[in-house]
């Protein structure tokens, strides 16, 4: 009797490991996806964002964890338009995001006013897990690994993706696209990004055709650094015909309002919720699985 009571129970705490674990999602107007999540037992509002890297809190929400250490190492990292950021590393107990749950995440804060925003959780949390997001049903899935299979099988679209894996600290993810169909570029792919806004660099406007004097299709903006006093980010905004994955004509955006973008340190950063309503994240295979258009 005891023999079979530890196969059912067993059997039920396997089911569950090995369970989906779904986290609810909202849109802010902006377009970023929020999530709720806590950190060592302080909970708070977050941005899912595939092209932060690491995590990213407020000053406000690090004074209130008191388990976070620190070896005094650092990571210098830079803004999409250069902006040197120097942030000291910080390592916590716990993450925690609806049933899944992360040991010893690393974190760093900024003291920024980010209004009910608490920070920006990364990519590099689930860097071993198979993520799919589902944005007919508002649903961030951590799927069964076991099930990764049959999810492949029944791709509408398979993008190979580059990781980048800076000192095991900074994860991001990248793909190749072809702009106008006629230039190849690795493209960020940044759920954090916000609605529909695409970024180019201005390097590629002249085999692109576009005149940043043509002050009829082209309109040129400055603004002030908000990291490096003095300093001036400049950017042309224009329209591109098409943005496809360079292996696929099955996943492109078409009259793409752009921003291109002087000095920017990628060749673009664009959206990741243009590739599909359904999409699946594997960094281990370094594959997104596009389940529905």
């Amino acid at each position: 009797m005891k023999f079979f009571f530890v196969i059912i129970v067993f059997s039920v705490f396997n089911f569950f490991g090995n369970a989906q674990q779904v986290v609810p999602f909202t849109v802010s107007t902006g377009g970023h996806m929020m999530i709720n999540a806590e950190i060592d037992g302080v909970k708070g509002k977050f941005i899912f964002d595939t092209g932060a890297g690491l995590n990213l809190v407020t000053k406000n929400y690090f004074d209130k964890l008191k388990g976070t250490t620190t070896d005094n190492t650092f990571f210098t990292g830079f803004r999409a338009t250069g902006d040197r950021i120097d942030l000291q590393l910080y390592s916590a107990k716990e993450l925690i995001i609806g049933s899944f749950k992360y040991s010893n995440p690393g974190i760093t804060y900024l003291d920024l006013n980010w209004g009910d925003i608490d920070g920006i959780l990364s990519l590099k949390n689930f860097e071993d897990a198979i993520v799919t997001l589902d944005y007919n049903k508002n649903v961030l899935v951590i799927e069964n690994k076991k099930d990764f299979a049959s999810i492949k099988k029944s791709a509408k679209a398979i993008i190979p993706i580059q990781i980048t894996n800076t000192r095991g600290v900074s994860l991001g993810i990248s793909c190749y696209a072809m702009i106008n169909g006629i230039q190849k570029a690795q493209l960020v792919l940044d759920s954090g990004a916000g609605k529909d806004v695409y970024r180019v660099n201005s390097r590629y406007m002249p085999v692109l055709n576009i005149d940043p004097k043509d002050t009829l299709k082209v309109e040129k903006i400055v603004r002030k650094s908000e990291m490096k006093e003095g300093h001036e980010n400049v950017m042309y905004k224009a329209e591109l015909g098409s943005i496809a994955i360079a292996n696929t004509d099955k996943v492109a955006v078409k009259n793409v309002k752009t921003q291109f973008v002087d000095g920017l340190i990628y060749d673009g950063i664009v959206p990741i919720d243009w590739l599909g309503k359904k999409i699946t994240i594997s960094v281990p295979t370094s594959e997104i699985i596009v389940s529905e258009f």
